[in-house]
């Protein structure tokens, strides 16, 4: 290392670009009066130099700043116009069937193609009951017996968060700590033992009712954000307008049925 008292003189240059001082250049030497006007001269244009590099590579980042901000918004708003495509293609699929089981499976098949996640939930909410009934879930890629699956109480005096609170609220929530607040708190696991870091749960609303929720989960964390909420509500409402629909045509045909069979036995 080396002594600054240890030199007898020295020229300091600012770095100047734009009449703002950009840093400083210090040359020194260890003998008296070494430097002339014209070593000044020299120095002074050396550091001109630095300046209009600094300033180029300064300009250099704010462009690539630019473009790759630009190329990001260019990628959602494609993202975005995909979505949309894929919302009303599966409006048109949902309306072509009113059994329940091909419900969850369309909705499955489109959710799978819109967002990343690695389990994916129907959960129907049973008013009467107070109860959340999983009906369809698919983890880690295989398809859940959901029979097997016990179903969850909901107690609106004490649901402040995860699927009550969407209940509650009727509105999205994201969880990032999932994994926390399952170990303290209860909820159900789907797929591996393998803990999910985060979860999203959408409410389903039919005729203003909250019939059940779209629950999705990941193994990464922070993988839902507000901009999914948006769109996953879209979505989620669908698939709740398509099992109310189908839940209504089962009510509709059972009482024809039993009609049909009361009449029979009035004619015999």
């Amino acid at each position: 290392s080396h002594n600054l008292n240890d030199y007898r003189s020295a020229i300091v240059i600012p770095i100047l670009f734009g009449n703002q001082v950009r840093g400083i250049v210090t040359i020194h030497s260890r003998k008296p009066n070494a430097f002339k006007e014209n070593d000044r001269l020299v120095a002074e244009s050396m550091v001109a130099q630095i300046a209009v590099s600094m300033n180029n590579a300064s300009l250099y980042q704010e462009r690539v700043k630019e473009l790759e901000a630009r190329i990001k918004a260019e990628g959602e708003l494609r993202t975005k116009a995909l979505i949309q495509e894929k919302i009303v293609a599966l409006g048109r699929e949902l309306a072509t069937t009113m059994e329940l089981t091909t419900i969850y499976k369309i909705a499955h098949s489109y959710l799978k193609k819109m967002i990343k996640c690695a389990n994916y939930a129907i959960i129907l909410f049973d008013n009467n009951n107070q109860e959340l009934i999983p009906a369809f879930v698919s983890a880690d890629n295989k398809f859940l017996d959901v029979s097997s699956l016990p179903p969850l109480k909901f107690d609106p005096q004490i649901a402040h968060e995860g699927r009550g609170k969407a209940i509650n609220t009727r509105s999205p929530v994201i969880m990032t700590d999932l994994e926390v607040k399952r170990k303290s708190g209860g909820g159900q696991l789907f797929g591996s033992q393998t803990e999910p870091q985060s979860a999203i749960y959408i409410p389903m609303l039919a005729e203003d009712k909250v019939i059940g929720l779209v629950d999705l989960q990941s193994y990464e964390e922070n993988a839902f954000s507000e901009e999914d909420s948006d769109w996953l509500s879209v979505v989620a409402n669908m698939i709740g307008l398509a099992i109310q629909n189908a839940k209504l045509q089962a009510e509709i045909l059972h009482e024809l049925s039993e009609k049909e069979k009361i009449e029979a036995e009035i004619r015999q």
